[in-house]
């Protein structure tokens, strides 16, 4: 799970960057940001209640 968390930073991160260069359009860089802090809070969730 750890390794799983780690790549969605990273891709997080690949996407700012994407964001900053204007390579993607802003509507898509809003959508990009929520779908991946919504897997980034499941991932979290289910580490937390894996570990119990």
């Amino acid at each position: 799970m750890n390794i799983a968390l780690g790549s969605s930073f990273e891709f997080e991160t690949q996407i700012i960057i994407a964001n900053d260069l204007e390579f993607i359009q802003k509507n898509d860089f809003d959508l990009l940001m929520t779908e991946i802090r919504h897997i980034q809070n499941m991932i979290i969730k289910l580490k937390q209640n894996y570990s119990k």
